[in-house]
């Protein structure tokens, strides 16, 4: 049977914010036991064919209780504490293009061309459509390339903040959370994330970067 202090868990931890602004003494805590106690109720009688309505304390004993177990993991922390190396690139601009059969030999035309130069170039493959984020120096040649190919974005004024995650980052749960996470609460968004085993970059408007390295030295 499922109890009072299982279903206020499941409930704070299916909200990212509610589990930070808890962690934080962000949110008061009877205020917001009051907040999720329709949603507790509701599911206690779903789950337990009790009708008698639960008492607010029980809720916020819970969440109380809860906050104990909130701190991220030593695991999680360590690997937070190793992410140190952050760089960043300017000037790059995206070409969103739909997927066609002519459009992956033009990608390695456009690598060939620009092997031997010290060119910023990444594309991201998507079911439907390619992403290609190229140094703005590039725009011409790359315009060149793909004029047949169907165009669905073009967004220029933008630079890449990249982060090299420790290697045990992939055996521990939480890393792109915590990173996201501190994002998202510095009201920072992204036009695009790409990552391989050990590398993670956001590509972010260029008055934004500053900012967004800002909150990302801050997840250690």
């Amino acid at each position: 049977m499922i109890s009072t202090p299982e279903i206020v868990e499941q409930i704070i931890k299916k909200s990212p914010f509610l589990e930070e602004a808890l962690l934080r003494d962000l949110i008061n805590v009877s205020s917001l036991a009051r907040q999720i106690y329709p949603e507790v109720q509701t599911i206690l009688e779903q789950k337990t064919l009790r009708d008698s309505p639960i008492q607010l304390g029980a809720i916020i004993m819970a969440l109380k209780r809860l906050k104990t177990k909130l701190p991220q993991s030593s695991k999680l922390k360590e690997v937070l504490k190793r992410i140190n190396d952050i760089s960043i690139k300017s000037n790059i601009t995206e070409y969103t293009y739909k997927n066609s059969p002519t459009l992956t030999k033009l990608q390695s035309q456009l690598l060939g061309s620009v092997a031997q130069q010290a060119s910023l170039t990444t594309f991201s493959h998507g079911v439907f459509e390619t992403t290609l984020f190229v140094n703005s120096g590039l725009e011409e040649l790359v315009e060149k390339l793909f004029t047949k190919e169907t165009l669905i974005r073009k967004m220029y004024g933008l630079s890449s903040i990249t982060l090299m995650l420790p290697v045990e980052a992939a055996e521990v749960p939480g890393v792109y959370y915590a990173i996201l996470k501190q994002l998202a609460w510095e009201g920072i968004s992204f036009q695009e994330i790409v990552s391989s085993f050990t590398e993670v970059t956001f590509y972010i408007e260029s008055d934004r970067v500053e900012a967004a390295f800002s909150a990302l030295k801050k997840i250690h």
